[in-house]
């Protein structure tokens, strides 16, 4: 009975611990992708830990979402939400060069030098509720073509706006809580490319 009234006060005592974590994690408000990615990673750890695997389960589509982004643009949540997804598949491998050569962490002889990543472009507010505006820090002649692409590179929307106007605003209410990739094409030729958050 001692044994046991002990480790029901050692649990009691942890799951204090994770109530007080969670309560600490849910005040934090991210303003880049690595806060707000570890945010969620935290938020799904304290329910494995207080519950099982199979009530992070649902959470699988986030975590894969933070697991395939690049670790150098995404921070250490990457290799957090690696390890949580492994719980339910552990045979997936992450293609971190190619994702991490598209934001211009490696730079190789074959990369096209006329694309920019989070050159030029901010984005404001990011993360964004309702709507994000995107500015050019330099002016341009033409069309700029803003599309938007969930993680997996499926185009969600396209917009044109003038250039010369170096800004444009870009409702986002239909999207889902998430990071989407923000790509603008300048007369189709210059490519500048962006994380877009939306948290709500």
């Amino acid at each position: 009975l001692q044994q046991e009234r002990a480790s029901i006060l050692i649990q009691a005592t942890n799951l204090q611990k994770l109530d007080n974590a969670k309560s600490i994690n849910n005040s934090v408000q991210p303003n880049e992708l690595p806060e707000y990615n570890l945010k969620l990673v935290y938020e799904i750890s304290i329910v494995y830990e207080k519950n099982n695997k199979d009530s992070i389960a649902q959470y699988y589509a986030t975590l894969l979402n933070i697991a395939e982004q690049c670790p150098y643009s995404g921070g250490k949540a990457v290799y957090m939400a690696r390890g949580l997804v492994a719980l339910f598949n552990d045979t997936i491998m992450y293609e971190d060069e190619s994702n991490c050569l598209l934001q211009g962490y490696y730079r190789l002889q074959n990369v096209q030098p006329d694309i920019e990543e989070n050159m030029g472009i901010r984005i404001i507010p990011n993360p964004a509720n309702t709507f994000a505006d995107v500015e050019l820090n330099s002016s341009y002649e033409g069309i700029c073509r803003i599309i938007i692409t969930d993680i997996y590179s499926k185009k969600l929307s396209e917009q044109t706006f003038d250039c010369k106007s170096r800004q444009y605003r870009i409702k986002t209410e239909k999207y889902k809580s998430g990071v989407y990739n923000l790509k603008i094409q300048i007369n189709d030729k210059i490519i500048k490319v962006a994380r877009l958050i939306i948290a709500r």
